[in-house]
């Protein structure tokens, strides 16, 4: 719940550069009658974690990608969709070097 950052990625990705800011202190608990509500899809869940976020605007974070595969909290086929948390240490030591950097 501390967390400052949150990269976002999609089935059979596993380089991604969708890095978030998250911009409250912590997250705020949301029913699934309350999503509905709101417009959500189709929540499956009973209840949610919801972060306030905004797009990056720290130089060192645009245009980046990180290889989540080399997370140490990575897990494979259909666990990848499940979250986990690291260190910006961590997360920066998994960055894809880009040749047109």
């Amino acid at each position: 719940t501390g967390a400052k950052y949150l990269l976002l990625h999609s089935k059979d990705e596993t380089i991604s550069g969708r890095l978030l800011k998250i911009t409250e202190t912590g997250p705020r608990i949301f029913s699934k009658q309350t999503l509905i509500k709101k417009g959500y899809p189709s929540p499956s869940q009973e209840f949610y974690l919801v972060y306030k976020i905004e797009v990056i605007s720290d130089e060192a974070f645009i245009n980046r990608e990180w290889n989540i595969t080399k997370l140490e909290g990575y897990k494979n086929r259909r666990n990848s969709a499940l979250p986990f948390s690291v260190t910006l240490t961590e997360l920066m030591k998994v960055l894809v070097k880009k040749s047109s950097q």
